[in-house]
């Protein structure tokens, strides 16, 4: 027989305060690993040999025609002349992309005992970034033809030449001089772009720790969501049921910002990679919406914050379902943020109204 045992509601308050707080902290981890050049125009590389003194050079096109291939762009190299600013959002939409100019420079006399003389230094361009739609990096190989790399949400992430949880592209140079390469950024709304350049073997270790940081929280949040399954069947109640599709839709919205779920669970559908965010989102809110009006609902007896609830949460799973038909990502945003700001706001409403107050939740007995 089911007995019942008292919770408060500044219990759960509580516990999933801090369930948001070291998920937020473990978002600014993540964040930090892939820390941004700044808004100097150069930046020392570090190579595995002391001797060598290797600068990167990152200037910037903004607001070019889409329709602009990169032999024009490359004639038209002295149009750079803008420093990349790591903390300025340039304009892109379905018109205009951003163009980038990294320049890599070798001594054309390497010192002596140079360990690395006579060998090439590969390096490795990250763009620690996993939701930026497109990015092609061209160079010209020995025979003076361009070739291209690509990687981003709209490349199926099987065809990346470096993959991972973020778009890689490894440069290499071949002999002592300048080399330059060429940064072409595609994004449907205005982008803010976190690059850096490393040598090959640190850009690998940069994305281990990218990789151990991002299977930490995961692995947390699919912890929650196991034990909240198993709770369902120990109790019986709803309430556990709704919490752990709350925490399912978590664990699959951060896996897609991470670019986890790219990599491992939909590598050949570039179109889902770049839907799976917001709708994991929305879907996440709805079903957290739900779980604290079951929670809270028996205290506040409030009928009309109720059919407010259920308005929102139909709302929620309205534009989810709209998103499939809609290719415009300005107009997913503003569908994105006003609803979560509606969902944000009855929640708050709902704890504020049965604050503070019991709830009884099912228990052993």
């Amino acid at each position: 027989m089911l007995a019942y045992r008292p919770f408060t509601a500044r219990f759960w308050f509580d516990m999933r305060f801090r369930v948001a707080i070291f998920l937020c902290c473990s978002a600014g981890l993540a964040a930090a690993i892939d820390e941004p050049v700044g808004n100097t125009t150069s930046a020392t590389v570090a190579l595995p040999s002391s001797n060598v003194d290797s600068r990167s050079q990152f200037l910037v096109r903004d607001k070019v025609p889409a329709n602009v291939g990169i032999e024009q762009i490359a004639k038209e190299s002295a149009a750079f002349a803008q420093p990349l600013d790591a903390a300025k959002f340039y304009k892109t939409d379905k018109d205009h992309v951003l163009w980038l100019r990294v320049s890599l420079q070798q001594p054309e006399t390497p010192a002596a005992g140079d360990d690395n003389l006579g060998l090439s230094q590969s390096y490795t361009l990250d763009v620690a970034d996993s939701m930026v739609n497109r990015i092609d990096v061209f160079h010209q190989d020995s025979m003076g033809r361009w070739q291209k790399q690509s990687a981003g949400r709209l490349v199926a992430q099987k065809l990346w030449r470096e993959r991972g949880l973020y778009p890689r592209f490894n440069l290499p140079v071949l002999r002592p001089g300048i080399h330059e390469f060429y940064v072409r950024v595609e994004q449907r709304v205005p982008v803010l772009l976190k690059i850096k350049l490393h040598t090959t073997q640190a850009s690998y270790e940069a994305m281990e720790s990218t990789f151990l940081l991002a299977g930490s929280i995961l692995t947390f949040i699919a912890a929650i969501t196991l034990l909240s399954g198993v709770l369902v069947f120990a109790f019986r109640s709803r309430i556990y049921a709704w919490y752990a599709l709350y925490t399912a839709c978590a664990f699959f919205t951060l896996a897609s910002y991470l670019g986890v779920g790219s990599l491992l669970f939909w590598p050949a559908n570039p179109y889902w990679a770049s839907l799976s965010v917001p709708v994991f989102l929305l879907c996440t809110m709805a079903a957290n919406l739900q779980f604290c009006e079951m929670m809270f609902f028996p205290i506040h007896q409030s009928r009309k914050l109720r059919l407010i609830s259920r308005v929102v949460i139909g709302i929620l799973l309205l534009i989810v379902v709209a998103f499939i038909g809609i290719d415009d990502a300005p107009i997913r945003a503003v569908l994105s943020a006003g609803s979560l700001l509606a969902s944000v706001a009855t929640m708050l409403a709902i704890i504020a109204k049965a604050w503070p107050g019991q709830r009884r939740v099912p228990a052993c007995g």
